[in-house]
């Protein structure tokens, strides 16, 4: 699931590249229809994005945790 989640992510970036490209804003009809894929995909990419960014802060803090514990019991 989660991979899909970062292919996902992936083609937003992309998305993002082509709606800023001169070639493709000059095709309005194609700008338009990039620009509803990429609006209807910043939701689930925005909860992605937060997921990670939650799932980092903990592995960062156990990894603290481990570290102050480890010298709590060298102490013992």
């Amino acid at each position: 699931m989660f991979d899909r989640l970062a292919e996902i992510e992936q083609k937003y970036m992309d998305l993002a590249d082509q709606v800023n490209d001169p070639d493709i804003i000059a095709n309005q009809s194609q700008w338009r229809k990039l620009m509803k894929e990429y609006s209807d995909m910043t939701p689930i990419v925005e909860v992605y994005r937060e997921y990670e960014k939650v799932k980092a802060s903990i592995a960062e803090e156990l990894e603290l945790l481990e570290d102050k514990l480890d010298d709590d019991f060298r102490e013992l």
